[in-house]
């Protein structure tokens, strides 16, 4: 027992009513449980702190300020506040596998360059069916399709580099140097990968661990037109090197028309418009920021993007004339990649 790693967990929380009692007790139950756990409240308006105070007066509580609306803001609060160097966080609505975090520590302690690990995350009513799943990052800068749908596929494939959930085990040791997360990124897109992105250039890693399970309910989310529009233009243009912009720039505008129409389908011109905008009114931040991760770069581009099947949302990828648009452009779009990769 002398060698055992202490370690914290971290659990994020905004509105989680009577579910985020139930995820604190599977972190309670897991095989190591954590020495210290952390409900960072993120100005809830229902009763989840109270629930929290009565049935787990053992875990610290702390509220923000405000209600920021700020994943990332909500997690470097977590990872500043933690006793420990490692650090689980978690969403509010998730159960854990007894030997979940076992599984991340085994490969974060076994590779020396892991600075995040990341769970599988499978459906709680089906517990065989990927619910969400790591990923690489396309060069059009969007997610790429899940390459595995069920445990057997996921754990077939084994731990890799790839781009996690928010759901994650850090190493703040090897993670500070990428500036942990970004607080200036929207709720809805990339708040969470953006770091392991990040990671990636420096020449640390985020890994993807099938054989760690977390379980999530179904739920069916809404469209997040502003977080997808704005945090995507920061990634773009604070993260990818001149010469990846240029190149890529042709296939960037035809995919940016695909989302256009996609956005105008939802009547979310608005959003789109004010994402923009809000880019724009921060490009002194982003360059800045941008000096500061290409002068941290040890990987290009071409080494840590992809051209795989894009994620699409179901109204392009449907069984409409969009979505048979959509297919062919995919493969367009890798042909255009294979042509201009070389360059990078």
């Amino acid at each position: 027992m002398s060698n055992r790693v202490r370690w914290a967990a971290a659990v994020i929380n905004y509105n989680g009513g009577g579910l985020v009692v139930d995820t604190i007790a599977s972190i309670e139950q897991l095989d190591d449980p954590p020495d210290e756990i952390l409900l960072i409240d993120d100005g809830s308006s229902d009763d989840s702190v109270v629930s929290v105070r009565q049935a787990h007066p053992e875990v610290r509580v702390i509220e923000m300020e405000r209600h920021t609306g700020r994943p990332t803001m909500v997690r470097n609060r977590a990872l500043r506040a933690a006793g420990h160097r490692y650090v689980l966080l978690s969403d509010n609505d998730v159960a854990f596998a007894p030997d979940a975090v076992e599984q991340l520590k085994a490969v974060m302690f076994d590779r020396p360059d892991v600075a995040v690990c990341t769970p599988l995350v499978v459906c709680d009513d089906d517990r065989d069916t990927v619910y969400g799943q790591a990923h690489r990052l396309h060069f059009l800068c969007w997610g790429t399709l899940l390459k595995a749908r069920t445990v057997a596929d996921a754990r077939a494939i084994g731990p890799h580099r790839a781009i996690g959930c928010g759901i994650q085990l850090i190493d703040k040791v090897r993670a500070e140097p990428s500036g942990f997360f970004d607080e200036n990124l929207a709720f809805g897109w990339g708040d969470d990968g953006a770091l392991h992105h990040r990671l990636h250039l420096t020449g640390s890693a985020c890994y993807t661990v099938p054989y760690a399970l977390v379980f999530h309910r179904r739920l069916r989310t809404t469209p997040r037109v502003y977080g997808q529009t704005h945090n995507r233009w920061v990634v773009l243009l604070r993260d990818y090197q001149l010469r990846t912009l240029l190149v890529t720039a042709p296939a960037l505008l035809v995919f940016e028309v695909m989302l256009i129409a996609s956005t105008l389908s939802l009547r979310a011109g608005g959003e789109y418009l004010r994402a923009l905008r809000d880019v724009a009114g921060k490009l002194g931040s982003i360059r800045a920021s941008r000096r500061r991760v290409q002068s941290s770069r040890r990987i290009a581009d071409r080494d840590v993007l992809c051209a795989d099947d894009l994620d699409l949302p179901r109204r392009f990828a449907g069984r409409s004339a969009l979505g048979t648009v959509a297919k062919l452009l995919n493969v367009g779009f890798r042909a255009y990649w294979r042509i201009v990769r070389p360059l990078l």
